[in-house]
């Protein structure tokens, strides 16, 4: 048993990873064949020890991507081909392209669609889109894009889907720089368009205050009118009068 995928197995720079056993599964759903769905799991995930002839099987398959929506669950018919693949240590890496996508908030995963328009289907365009609730099957691809065109009387698949990892947008940015342009006249006395932030800062502590500041002036308020007696002029009052109590008291006879 080797590998389902039509396209070259992961590989990885991690004397880790070496060696370990991953199950590919290519499946496709009755009436949409010979479109498939194409995926792998780590043989782990069903064996404690890695064993592809225990984690690797149709049925298998059809569990872990059937609950996913992109290979049919037990009984639902359709063809479902199970293999597997041994993790190599990748080549030299050339300089990355630009991905389609990155991954950023919710979206992690992205649908792949290799699609093409002529038998054999070689050196297919991918196509890449988030993957959306219906799942990420050749349907999916064939919707999306106007060039993926189903037709279940070919001999060779015009569509592949398959969910692919995003690299972070950050990775993907910094890889599409390039070199800063020396600081000019023009840019250096420019202003920001942004806020700055000591405002964002100031502005809601200053709101704060205010509301407590009115909050405190209208209990005052209330509490004169309840009492009928200004409060901070009965305050100055208590000051003024005390000292002459205080003389009057202490005067000789």
């Amino acid at each position: 048993m080797t590998s389902t995928l039509s396209r070259p197995a992961p590989c990885s720079a991690l004397e880790s990873q070496l060696g370990k056993a991953y199950c590919t599964c290519r499946c496709c759903f009755e009436g949409y064949c010979p479109n498939s769905f194409e995926g792998h799991y780590n043989a782990h995930t069903y064996s404690n020890v890695g064993d592809p002839a225990a984690a690797c099987n149709e049925a298998l398959c059809r569990l872990h991507f059937g609950r996913k929506g992109s290979c049919p669950s037990h009984g639902e018919g359709g063809e479902v081909y199970a293999g597997h693949f041994f993790i190599e240590a990748c080549p030299a890496p050339a300089p990355p392209a630009a991905p389609v996508l990155c991954a950023a908030g919710s979206l992690q995963d992205a649908c792949d669609c290799s699609c093409c328009a002529e038998t054999p289907c070689a050196d297919a365009p991918l196509r890449q889109f988030p993957i959306p609730a219906s799942g990420c099957t050749p349907a999916a691809c064939s919707s999306e894009f106007a060039g993926c065109t189903m037709n279940a009387d070919d001999e060779a698949a015009h569509v592949v889907a398959s969910i692919v990892s995003l690299p972070p947008c950050e990775d993907a940015a910094t890889a599409a720089l390039a070199p800063p342009a020396s600081p000019t006249a023009a840019n250096l006395t420019a202003p920001s368009s942004g806020t700055p932030m000591w405002v964002l800062v100031v502005l809601p502590l200053l709101a704060v205050a205010l509301l407590a500041a009115g909050l405190v002036l209208f209990g005052i308020r209330r509490r004169e009118r309840r009492t009928g007696k200004p409060i901070f002029f009965s305050v100055e009052m208590e000051k003024v009068g005390a000292p002459a109590a205080t003389t009057a008291s202490t005067a000789p006879n």
